[in-house]
């Protein structure tokens, strides 16, 4: 016997059932087994039946939200691992910072400790400036004066560098 449109339309009604159920469970499998089935129905039913046009519509409409729902799921998915590389590239950024901030505090302690020795040797050097002059001239005991000054100044600022 031959279906009527009461039968294609009941049989289509279980499908959207199905089809439903599929998405609100967003189940991969479910979903392309109701999209496999809309399309047999479509592909089956007589469009000789006065309606059956319409309903193949509704099946195909069908269709189309059950593939919007799957890429919307599989863009969800892909955003989750985007969002999780980014977080992941974040940390390492942190990480190579930190890693970096250590490196540039080396290299500034470096650069201190060059200064302290340099100051170490140019106090040296005034030491024996200030122990050949001769004091015993006004001009003499002011170049020591201004050596002394100089002298503690330089070791002032060593003592300072090394707290």
């Amino acid at each position: 016997m031959a279906k009527t449109f009461d039968d294609y339309a009941s049989d289509l009604e279980v499908l959207l059932g199905g089809a439903h159920d599929a998405m609100a469970a967003r189940d991969d499998a479910l979903m392309k087994a109701a999209h496999g089935d809309l399309a047999a129905f479509i592909a089956e039913s007589n469009d000789l039946v006065p309606g059956v046009i319409e309903l193949d519509d509704v099946a195909s409409h069908s269709m189309r939200d059950i593939t919007l729902v799957r890429l919307g799921k599989a863009l969800d998915e892909d955003l989750d691992a985007t969002s999780a590389d980014l977080a992941r590239l974040v940390k390492q950024f942190s990480n190579q910072a930190a890693v970096n901030d250590s490196a540039a505090a080396a290299l500034r302690l470096e650069r201190v400790k060059a200064v302290t020795d340099a100051a170490i040797t140019a106090v040296d050097e005034m030491k024996k400036l200030r122990d050949a002059v001769d004091e015993t001239t006004p001009d003499g005991k002011k170049l020591v004066k201004a050596l002394r000054d100089a002298i503690d100044a330089v070791v002032a600022v060593q003592k300072a560098v090394a707290t």
